[in-house]
């Protein structure tokens, strides 16, 4: 007997199996990280397509079969027409799903995490993409458990004052003593990286478009979080590499 489900998910990824069919990766509010079986769905008379389109969020349902969960009807909730109509929220879109793809394990639920997709995923259609995408990265990151300590040394606990300019190193800072004793890889920051970083961090989505900051902040938070994702990934985001080069363009 075939069990059904019936789920909210995101779209996060398609690559195309047999002649008209994709699998698609989907992160879903009950099952987590899933990769389903969207049939027929490249046939001009699909009536999936519409509704399975990449970074939608979607309420699925699925038959459970032998191999694949597979799609049986597809309702779109949000498909985030002015991400899908702008090309840079497309491509910072794009490394939302790269990041999600590589940090998230599959067939683990996680409410929060699902909310927190959504939630970015919204923020990525009205305020700056490079600030949407921090607030994904560093939420992402503390809840996976790899929280950034910003008042003490991560070597020898003692705390720092963050109104000087310190080093930030993989999982948070270290003070000037142990820097000249230890070999470790470091990032310059300065009190106003630390307290973006601490904002984007705690402060209410809604508020986040009234954060104000120098052209400084953005290169120093993303090579703080670049030492961070270097140490948990096994290898470079593309897309992530991408957005680095057109933010440095600019």
């Amino acid at each position: 007997m075939n069990d059904y489900l019936t789920t909210p998910a995101v779209i996060l990824r398609a690559m195309d199996y047999k002649e008209a069919d994709q699998l698609l990766t989907v992160y879903t509010r009950t099952k987590g990280k899933i990769t389903v079986l969207a049939k027929g769905i490249k046939k001009n008379a699909s009536k999936l397509r519409g509704s399975l389109q990449l970074f939608s969020l979607t309420e699925l349902t699925l038959v459970f079969g032998k191999t694949f969960p597979i799609v049986i009807n597809a309702q779109y909730e949000n498909n985030f027409a002015v991400i899908r109509s702008d090309f840079t929220r497309m491509s910072y879109a794009s490394y939302y799903a790269e990041l999600l793809d590589q940090l998230l394990v599959s067939d683990e639920q996680d409410e929060t995490l699902f909310l927190l997709i959504v939630q970015t995923m919204n923020l990525l259609s009205y305020i700056d993409p490079w600030l949407a995408t921090k607030v994904l990265e560093i939420r992402l990151l503390a809840h996976l458990g790899y929280t950034m300590e910003l008042s003490r040394c991560q070597i020898c606990a003692q705390p720092i004052d963050i109104r000087q300019p310190v080093h930030g190193i993989n999982g948070g800072i270290v003070c000037p003593h142990c820097l000249t004793k230890e070999a470790m890889s470091t990032v310059l920051l300065n009190t106003e990286s630390i307290t973006l970083l601490k904002a984007l961090s705690a402060l209410p989505f809604l508020l986040m478009d009234y954060l104000a900051f120098s052209s400084e902040a953005p290169k120093q938070l993303d090579d703080y979080l670049d030492l961070q994702l270097a140490y948990i990934l096994d290898k470079p985001l593309k897309t992530r590499r991408f957005l680095r080069n057109i933010i440095e363009s600019v």
